[in-house]
């Protein structure tokens, strides 16, 4: 089968860690070519994005005749089976209009597509969401119909997600959970671990203040270990500074994440805003540790209570002390959470069912 891949960026977060995995799973049996708004190198395809910020805001709204003359120029040249559409918020209504009339597959990667609250959680200054936030409400209409004309399947990796797009006329829409590539799991974790963006969205404050609070009590937690890069870091070294069970790492590199993944007990997942099916927990699974999450979007379909980690209601300081410190075989949860991989998360049982899609 002839693939094309289409995502706003090569390499920056989730979205792009899942391309560059499913084009590598691909092409051991499909010719597999990807197309990237960023310019980059790295992608078979790449188109340069404006670099004014205006122009580049203009982009994410209006029609940009150029990006839409080039993408036809790609799908002209690769001449696909299928393209399947990932993150798609550089210049939406060039990108859609340069695709019409090709068998188009969308994978919707977070609750944003759907939300204009959830969309503007992350952070951004109060005039840019201001600007963002108008013209986001004056062209929904217009993209959704578009989107109807170009699209013809949409998936998405959590069943909350899936839910939202079909409540919002999104169809027909499929579950379809991400994957990550096989790990050798180890089941004698000393820690607890935190990976991920050092932002007010991610909670990684409300954990800290878990453990601080803990501290003066008679509570038995493992250490907490944290990694990520973030705007957070100096403020949660302050808040953990003298407390001698938190280890603020920042950024890690690959080495050194799989040591911390490898030797922890549980990932903490204690996000605020809703997550979808963040590669996280499903790198956490891979290599055998269990899972603590807040009850935000489809975190709690990841989890099995009691059985492969712990869900606490989102802001609840307490509730997430009282999983941190329950007494339990950490090691049993983890050879559940490695088995719960296994059955859901691996490449081929994503390959097999995104595959059927594609053919359909």
């Amino acid at each position: 089968m002839n693939i094309l891949l289409v995502n706003d960026h090569y390499s920056f977060g989730g979205a792009e860690n899942y391309v560059r995995g499913l084009e590598e799973e691909l092409e051991e049996d499909h010719e597999v070519k990807t197309l990237t708004l960023d310019d980059s190198d790295e992608s078979d395809y790449s188109i340069e994005e404006a670099s004014n910020p205006v122009l580049k805001l203009k982009n994410r709204y209006f029609y940009n005749r150029r990006i839409k003359r080039e993408v036809q120029q790609v799908v002209e040249e690769v001449d696909p089976d299928v393209v399947h559409l990932n993150k798609n918020v550089v210049a939406p209504v060039a990108v859609l209009k340069g695709l019409r009339g090709e068998k188009v597959v969308k994978t919707v990667h977070d609750f944003g597509f759907v939300s204009l609250k959830d969309k503007y959680a992350y952070e951004m200054n109060q005039f840019e969401r201001k600007i963002r936030k108008t013209l986001d409400r004056g062209t929904q209409r217009y993209l959704k119909k578009l989107r109807e004309n170009v699209i013809n399947r949409y998936t998405a990796p959590s069943r909350a997600l899936t839910q939202e797009l079909e409540e919002n006329g999104y169809t027909p829409s499929t579950h379809l959970p991400n994957f990550v590539t096989d790990r050798e799991p180890d089941y004698e974790g000393e820690h607890f671990l935190f990976v991920g963006r050092l932002e007010d969205g991610k909670a990684p404050d409300l954990l800290v203040e878990a453990y601080r609070k803990a501290s003066g009590d008679d509570y038995d937690i493992p250490p907490l270990e944290i990694a990520g890069k973030g705007k957070m870091k100096e403020e949660l070294e302050e808040k953990s500074s003298g407390m001698g069970k938190v280890t603020v790492h920042g950024y890690v590199s690959e080495e050194k994440l799989e040591g911390l993944y490898r030797n922890s007990k549980a990932v903490v997942i204690p996000s605020r805003w809703r997550e979808n099916n963040p590669l996280v927990a499903l790198e956490a699974k891979a290599f055998g540790s269990a899972l603590i999450v807040s009850d935000r979007g489809g975190l709690p379909e990841l989890v099995e209570e009691g059985e492969t980690g712990f869900i606490f209601k989102s802001e609840d300081v307490e509730g997430l002390i009282r999983n941190l410190s329950t007494e339990v075989d950490w090691k049993v949860l983890g050879e559940n959470s490695r088995d719960d991989y296994e059955q859901n998360y691996r490449p081929k049982v994503h390959l097999e069912k995104l595959l059927e899609l594609y053919n359909n």
